[in-house]
């Protein structure tokens, strides 16, 4: 039976209000009292649409103690679904900005499957229904589909490749961040017992693409072609920066990203070693993988023959390569990285596991033949280490890095 409320009549105005108190066990969500105008100043219809607005109220009311609403900055309420912890987790993580268009993507298509529902009532069989229906969507949904529902999308009659079982596990993890966050942050506490609807829910020994190191075949084709004998730059290629990313890697091991955030003021030279080395850092707006990624490099001795040290006197812009550009997912590497696969294949080297991350695994397998000891070679290319000792005392000195480094040889630069 619904409770009867008059609405009340402005004195001034003649205008009906629809004014509700708020009762005492979720004034903190809703506040004292509930009123607004119902826009009319017929008592009759004043007195239907205040009993419209008492069945709404009581509703409010039933959401607000069960704990599907959450109290805004503005004072306002909203139900707490998966998309408004989504865009709280991406205000305060900020991850970057591949990151974001993925766990979007994998919020809105789950959203589409289970429109608005609160979040405390997702299950696991929603999530695994939501995992067996995004392995059957297309892995590169045209453009005129990017706003269809995942069962729109799961129909996929255009006998393309479906999604793989590495990206369904991407969705579902960016699934369980946002819950892991959420929970960490207090959201579920009025819910004993609940547990991350997504815990064990993931395609099991999914493919791995795997990466392999250039050999000296490729490394032939790559420094003997016209970028290095004629000094050629391709437009794509960045000018100088085609030149000199590929042999900072060939000598360093350093991720892409790492090479090409560099300043002119992270090629330094030690005082008491008098030993030129590359600082990675993330200073200044600079992005690394992780902890372990800070650390510095030793020049080799044939990067400085090759004129590197020269190359760096000439700018006289900050950065050391500054014609590289950000690109959306801000990275200053994404753009030339995708050069960088076309001038593979254009060399012949089109075996889709040589990368330029084929650099790192050379340098690892070359350290390792050199009997660098796995520390230092971890050292080198900014590999965590979980080895108990190695947490301790400052890590490598300088002198014992360089003389790791210096044992790197390829026949290609002789």
């Amino acid at each position: 039976m619904i409770t009867l409320i008059k609405p009340y009549k402005h004195p001034k105005t003649g205008t009906f209000y629809f004014r509700r108190a708020v009762p005492k066990d979720i004034k903190h969500i809703l506040g004292w009292e509930l009123k607004h105008s119902l826009k009319t100043k017929d008592s009759k219809l004043a007195q239907s649409l205040c009993n419209l607005e008492t069945i709404k109220s009581d509703d409010l009311f039933t959401k607000a103690r069960k704990g599907e609403l959450v109290l805004l900055e503005n004072g306002k309420t909203k139900e707490l679904t998966l998309k408004y912890l989504l865009n709280k987790y991406l205000k305060d993580r900020n991850p970057v900005y591949s990151t974001k268009n993925s766990f979007r993507r994998a919020v809105i298509l789950f959203d589409s499957l289970y429109p608005n529902i609160p979040v405390q009532k997702i299950d696991k069989v929603m999530v695994r229904r939501y995992k067996e229906l995004l392995s059957k969507i297309p892995s590169y949904p045209q453009k005129k589909e990017i706003n269809l529902s995942l069962i729109e999308l799961s129909k996929n009659n255009g006998n393309r490749a479906n999604l793989s079982p590495n990206s369904v596990n991407k969705y579902i993890r960016g699934l369980s961040a946002v819950f892991s966050w959420a929970e960490c942050n207090g959201y579920f506490d009025k819910y004993p017992g609940w547990i991350n609807p997504t815990t064990g829910i993931r395609y099991k020994n999914t493919y791995t693409k795997t990466r392999f190191p250039f050999t000296d075949e490729d490394l032939k084709k790559i420094f003997t072609s016209e970028i290095y004998t004629h000094r050629n730059y391709p437009e794509a290629g960045k000018g100088e920066a085609s030149y000199w990313i590929p042999l900072i890697a060939l000598y360093t091991g350093a991720r892409l990203e790492e090479i090409g955030q560099l300043y002119v003021s992270d090629i330094r030279q030690d005082i008491d070693t008098k030993i030129w080395y590359i600082d990675i850092n993330d200073k200044d707006k600079k992005r690394l993988k992780n902890e372990s990624s800070r650390r510095v490099i030793p020049i080799h001795k044939k990067l400085i023959e090759a004129g590197f040290l020269k190359y760096v006197d000439s700018l006289s812009d900050i950065r050391l390569f500054p014609s590289l550009i950000r690109s959306k997912d801000r990275k200053l590497t994404t753009i030339w990285s995708r050069w960088f696969g076309r001038h593979l294949d254009n060399l012949g080297i089109n075996d889709s596991g040589k990368v330029f991350h084929s650099f790192r695994h050379l340098i690892k397998d070359k350290l390792r033949d050199c009997y660098v000891d796995e520390g230092v070679s971890d050292r080198i290319l900014g590999h965590s280490n979980s080895t108990i000792s190695r947490r301790y005392g400052n890590g490598y000195s300088l002198k014992v890095l360089n003389k790791s480094v210096q044992k790197i040889q390829f026949k290609c630069t002789e």
